[in-house]
């Protein structure tokens, strides 16, 4: 939760800068936060394995691309055992 506030206050931060008139006082105010999110938020919750917030079609993305990585690992499963079975028979001439 702590994490999508930072998220939320970063755009926030970057949106408001990028409407500013170009002011330094407030460009530096707004650059200030958004190094202390980054620093202070963002940068250790991300990593000690915090996730992202993901939208529905996405984690549905996700979870296809785990399926067929799945279905690709037993394939090779299948075929190394198969491989491990093989056993080459001398052709007579």
């Amino acid at each position: 939760m702590q994490l999508e506030k930072a998220l939320v206050r970063l755009q926030k931060l970057l949106e408001d800068a990028s409407l500013s008139s170009g002011d330094p006082a407030v460009l530096s105010e707004n650059w200030q936060e958004i190094q202390t999110l980054l620093s202070d938020g963002l940068a250790p919750a991300l990593t000690g394995g915090a996730a992202l917030p993901l939208g529905a079609e996405k984690k549905s993305e996700i979870e296809k691309l785990i399926t067929n990585i799945a279905s690709l690992e037993q394939n090779l499963q299948l075929k190394r055992q198969a491989l491990a079975a093989f056993v080459p028979q001398k052709q007579d001439d």
